[in-house]
């Protein structure tokens, strides 16, 4: 039950993320730049050009389509598009970045944003609105209001980023109410984006590379390294090289005896030599050799059987340089069947040589 409420926890998390990866990405940017008398004087024009070329210089190849527009001249028209909405291209976006001059008007922002309205219907996909201003708005339209009709008509796709040069605390808060209004997006201040990685951490948020990579998962243990994880693992520590079964245990598989018999028979040797390779490579280890029989035939029998077998396989490895100190035998008989001894393969399973490492 505790795995699977992991395995569950696990899923769970990896949907959020994917979702919150979703949510958060956009497919174009349009930029909306305040040049108006109350910039220039403060000289944050500069600031505000500095700022998006650095972002332009990192949005992903996967945009699709972008636009620059500029508000804040006298004389009409006060907005004026530098890069109408069309195809992204970073070197088109940034030379329009770099064209952008001062202008001599006021910050009309509700305005400009509804000269950017059509721009905004051309990009394409999900887009992200980005402005960058003062915020010292001057009338003519609540630009609150225009982002509220600009969100009713596009929905989930736009988003409100505003970027805050100057220091005007009143402009600063109004900014903040229009990404509350385009009810998704963030706030940055222009001082806060001087920095790569600043920028580099706004320009993830709008337009991430990759969805976040699912935690790792939980890999099973396999503490003795025999190819058997831990929790079906049922003869724990293992020396490395021996050959286990699915259960984990050193058995000798492949070594059969004849009906009746103790006798191990030569095309076997090479078996018993890989068990005097691995105790040879483990010279401080102590082991048993179990026999096991299947069900057949008297108990005592079976029993008998076993211990002679187990013997004869303790005898063969002292014979050939094992220190006999390290080595005992027991024989279980039919005691300790691992498969069903009413089937053929069952019984064959269950007449087996088990050796066990002791601790």
């Amino acid at each position: 039950m505790k795995g699977f409420k992991l395995f569950a926890a696990i899923i769970a998390l990896v949907l959020v993320s994917g979702a919150a990866f979703a949510q958060k990405k956009h497919d174009s940017a349009v930029m909306v730049v305040d040049v108006s008398e109350t910039v220039v004087n403060s000289n944050d024009v500069s600031t505000a050009k500095q700022v998006l070329l650095d972002m332009n210089s990192k949005f992903p190849d996967y945009v699709k389509s972008g636009g620059v527009m500029v508000f804040g001249k006298i004389l009409p028209p006060t907005s004026e598009w530098k890069m109408p909405v069309t195809r992204w291209n970073s070197s088109q976006t940034a030379s329009a970045i770099r064209h952008i001059k001062d202008g001599n008007g006021g910050t009309a922002i509700g305005a400009a944003l509804k000269c950017a309205a059509p721009g905004v219907d051309k990009a394409q996909g999900k887009t992200a609105l980005i402005i960058v201003s003062d915020g010292k708005n001057n009338g003519m339209a609540d630009p609150v209001e225009v982002v509220r009709e600009m969100k009713a008509k596009h929905g989930a796709n736009l988003c409100v980023f505003t970027i805050h040069v100057g220091n005007d605390s009143a402009g600063k808060d109004l900014l903040k109410d229009m990404v509350s209004a385009g009810e998704c997006g963030v706030s940055r201040d222009a001082s806060a984006l001087q920095s790569d990685a600043q920028v580099q951490d706004l320009v993830d948020y709008i337009f991430p590379t990759a969805a976040p990579p699912p935690p790792p998962k939980p890999q099973p243990k396999d503490s003795d390294g025999d190819g058997v994880y831990d929790k079906n693992d049922q003869c724990p520590g293992t020396l490395s090289g021996a050959k286990v079964n699915n259960l984990g245990c050193w058995v000798l598989e492949n070594v059969r005896f004849a009906s009746g018999s103790a006798e191990i028979q030569p095309r076997y040797y090479s078996d018993l030599d890989n068990v005097i390779k691995v105790l040879k490579k483990n010279p401080g280890v102590e082991v048993v050799i179990e026999g096991h029989t299947d069900s057949q035939g008297p108990e005592e029998l079976n029993e008998e059987l076993s211990e002679k077998r187990a013997q004869s396989v303790m005898n063969y490895l002292v014979e050939n340089g094992v220190n006999a100190d390290r080595i005992s035998a027991k024989g279980h008989g039919e005691s300790r069947p691992i498969a069903d001894n009413e089937t053929a393969a069952g019984r064959a399973k269950n007449r087996r040589i088990e050796i066990q490492v002791k601790e």
